[in-house]
């Protein structure tokens, strides 16, 4: 699987931005100086991977547009490779919306997804996979799978590929900059001395209450603190 393309309206402090991926990278880098948003592009392809099957939901310290009732409005572009036999099932089990989805299908998943201020009752998306609002605000969000032109057939196929794609030993658990989503933690001296020597199989154990001074190592001031 891959991620083939994102569409962003707003999202953050993001505006008005398409990016396509060449599918020949290994691995892709975002470079840019703090406050630039790389965080918050990272933050949008985990809000959609919850939504495409690819990971447990994931935890944001930060609250998501839709809860700070932000407008908003994403498209996230999946070109999706999953063996034929863990999409096939009985014809009996399949919703009659998805039967014989195989020969439309051209391999790829879009999720989208919208937030607005609105005095409507109507979701910014119909269907819709999701909802969420209250007096003034309306978001909601999909999936629709491509090689549709009903709308209604690609969202009920993409559901039906979504929840087969969770089944697998596959997804992921996503955590983004673990400095939001974890509390601080904890290294005692040792451990960090520990993780220095390890390529020597050397350990230091510090006596209860006693801060370590193990012997010096090559370029290091071991001296012992004052």
């Amino acid at each position: 699987m891959r991620i083939d393309s994102i569409e962003i309206g707003r999202w953050r402090n993001l505006t008005d931005l398409d990016i396509e991926l060449n599918a020949g990278a290994d691995f892709l880098c975002l470079v840019g100086e703090n406050g630039t948003g790389k965080s918050g592009l990272l933050e949008l392809i985990a809000y959609a991977a919850t939504h495409l099957g690819l990971a447990q939901a994931s935890p944001f310290k930060r609250l998501l547009p839709q809860d700070r009732r932000e407008p908003f409005e994403v498209r996230v572009g999946l070109t999706v490779s999953v063996p034929a036999d863990d999409l096939a099932l009985d014809p009996g089990e399949m919703p009659s919306e998805t039967q014989g989805f195989q020969a439309a299908w051209d391999g790829t998943l879009t999720f989208e997804a919208k937030g607005l201020s609105t005095q409507s009752s109507a979701y910014p998306l119909q269907p819709c996979l999701f909802g969420v609002g209250g007096p003034g605000y309306k978001a909601a969000g999909r999936v629709l799978a491509g090689g549709f032109e009903n709308e209604v057939q690609a969202f009920h196929v993409a559901n039906f590929i979504t929840g087969r794609l969770q089944q697998r030993p596959e997804v992921l658990h996503l955590f983004l900059d673990a400095e939001r989503v974890f509390p601080p933690a904890e290294v005692r001296d040792e451990e960090i001395i520990n993780l220095a020597r390890g390529a020597s199989g050397a350990r230091v154990v510090a006596p209860a209450g006693r801060r370590p001074h193990p012997e010096p190592l090559l370029g290091m001031d071991a001296s012992p603190p004052r």
